[in-house]
């Protein structure tokens, strides 16, 4: 369901990738801690696809659960990059929201 829902914000499939984010985030809650990382990676694609739809007050609770989550223990290069990412996509809406 990841790779799915990054592969249609990816591609522009905005609506098709909020609606399997959201439907990640309902399949880990209760099976993930709320502090995972796995939480974080499925927020980051739920506000990126918000994002894409230009709705980016919805987009902004979403995007400050990745910035967060995804700055915790990111040991791996690609961790930090994820980390990075969500930080600047957070910084990018709220420049946006002003």
């Amino acid at each position: 369901m990841y790779y799915l829902s990054r592969a249609y914000v990816q591609t522009g499939r905005f609506t098709d990738g909020e609606k399997l984010a959201h439907e990640l985030i309902a399949v880990q809650e209760g099976k993930v801690a709320p502090t995972d990382r796995r939480m974080g990676a499925s927020n980051m694609i739920l506000a990126e696809a918000l994002i894409g739809q230009k709705r980016y007050k919805e987009a902004l609770p979403h995007a400050e659960i990745a910035d967060k989550l995804l700055a915790l223990n990111a040991f791996s290069a690609g961790g930090k990059q994820m980390g990075a990412e969500a930080h600047q996509t957070l910084l990018d809406i709220q420049a946006k929201l002003r």
